[in-house]
């Protein structure tokens, strides 16, 4: 579980340095998609083109425009995903409950909400998810989803969070990037990789 923190943490940091761009995925007057592909081969997801992401060994980061932010806090939609080739025996529920725990702990947030773990699927592989929000350390409220699924030796987190005030306009098209265009290279494999560990 140490690793995956440690794999968290970087991705904060590369959500800080990292320009965030703001827009919405897949709407009525747009339908064209771009691919993003995991290095490892386990999996690609299609997006907006709107949409900017960026893929290296272990990450992928989807931000929801093109247009660079005025300032470092958080003022888009922003998904990473992080990918461990390792998978703690820990069952998947606990582990999701504690990475967030140990996130609002450890980056400030305050007035934090950690919703119950739910039954969710990224693509068509059970995962879990849980709802969070609150204001981080910057002062900006928000609000999102984290999500976990193991599969393939994989254990895979996805972090999908915005600011508060447009988390209603924008929960669909995460419920529908998850969902239904997320697609596995791999199969899912044996039991000792399976969600309910």
């Amino acid at each position: 579980m140490t690793r995956l923190l440690r794999i968290c943490t970087l991705v904060l940091m590369v959500l800080v340095l990292t320009p965030l761009l703001t827009g919405c995925f897949l709407s009525e007057d747009s339908e064209q998609t771009e691919t993003v592909n995991d290095v490892g081969g386990l999996f690609h997801i299609k997006h907006s083109e709107a949409w900017s992401s960026m893929a290296q060994k272990g990450l992928v980061v989807i931000y929801a425009d093109e247009k660079l932010p005025e300032s470092e806090k958080l003022d888009s939609l922003s998904i990473a995903v992080l990918i461990s080739g390792e998978v703690v025996e820990e069952p998947a529920p606990e582990t999701l409950k504690f990475i967030a725990e140990e996130r609002s702990n450890n980056r400030g947030w305050t007035d934090a909400t950690i919703g119950e773990v739910e039954e969710a699927t990224i693509g068509d592989r059970d995962a879990y998810r849980l709802e969070v929000a609150g204001t981080d350390g910057l002062g900006v409220e928000f609000r999102g989803y984290y999500y976990l699924v193991r599969t393939s030796g994989h254990e895979v987190m996805v972090i999908a969070v915005a600011p508060a005030r447009i988390w209603d306009g924008i929960e669909a098209d995460v419920v529908t990037l998850t969902e239904n265009e997320w697609y596995w290279h791999l199969p899912h494999s044996d039991e000792s990789t399976d969600t309910a560990n």
